[in-house]
């Protein structure tokens, strides 16, 4: 799997077995790496709710309040940073 095919998992609309494979994957993942990933393969500051959009698009049932908190906890331990208010990008 590469990280090429998360891409299409979130952002494109092609329907590939890569990409299905992409959204198990991701689907399986604790919260965190799962925002993780999705802010790695972005490679662009992203605001919640474009998170959550995706990780809703990937089969997950996240919510806006749980991410936010995700989100602050990866701030604190550095593995994220916000470059602008309410964007968020990976390091």
């Amino acid at each position: 799997m590469t990280e090429k095919s998360l891409f299409f998992v979130f952002w494109g609309d092609h329907d590939h077995s890569e990409t299905n494979r992409g959204a198990r994957i991701v689907t399986g993942l604790a919260r965190t790496d799962a925002i993780l990933s999705i802010l790695r393969t972005k490679g662009s500051p992203l605001s919640p709710t474009e998170i959550v959009s995706s990780l809703n698009g990937s089969g997950r049932s996240d919510d806006r309040r749980s991410v936010t908190a995700t989100l602050d906890y990866l701030l604190k331990q550095k593995q994220i940073l916000r470059p602008t208010k309410g964007q968020y990008l990976a390091v």
